[in-house]
């Protein structure tokens, strides 16, 4: 069974910039979080930053059915050219992804691949979605990778 995590992570060595080090303030308060079978500190910034991507993520697509988004992790790289490419892996429930899917093809985004949806290249940049589900049913993994200067 493919879990949440793997999927995130195997973008992320795709994008080849993921570090295996959060980042995280000597001033934040932190909490205990599960990832995987390890114990991470979750600090209350890294939270803003989970509450911030998902509502930027519920913004961008108009989807009322993502409101419980859980986000994974988050990958940015720059380019020389000051292009910039973040990734946002969000585990989501089976009603999230079939809204988003819905929103996306509404958008003339087009699926490349089985679950990989992209945008048409504009001046602003692109974006690509990709929609995995789980194998038992339960809920998907949705990623936002957002191309742009």
């Amino acid at each position: 069974m493919k879990s949440k995590t793997f999927v995130f992570f195997g973008a992320c060595a795709a994008l080849t910039s993921c570090s295996a080090e959060p980042e995280v303030s000597q001033d934040d308060h932190s909490a205990m979080g599960l990832v995987g079978h390890h114990m991470v500190e979750v600090s209350e910034r890294e939270e803003r930053d989970k509450e911030e991507a998902a509502s930027l993520f519920i913004a961008r697509f108009e989807v009322e059915q993502c409101g419980g988004v859980d986000m994974l992790g988050r990958v940015r790289k720059t380019e020389a050219d000051g292009t910039q490419t973040i990734l946002r892996a969000f585990a989501a429930s089976n009603d999230c992804a079939d809204e988003v899917k819905a929103v996306v093809e509404g958008l003339d985004f087009s699926e490349t691949e089985p679950g990989v949806y992209a945008s048409t290249e504009s001046d602003e940049g692109r974006d690509r979605v990709f929609i995995q589900r789980e194998e038992d049913g339960s809920g998907a993994v949705v990623e936002w990778e957002s191309v742009g200067k």
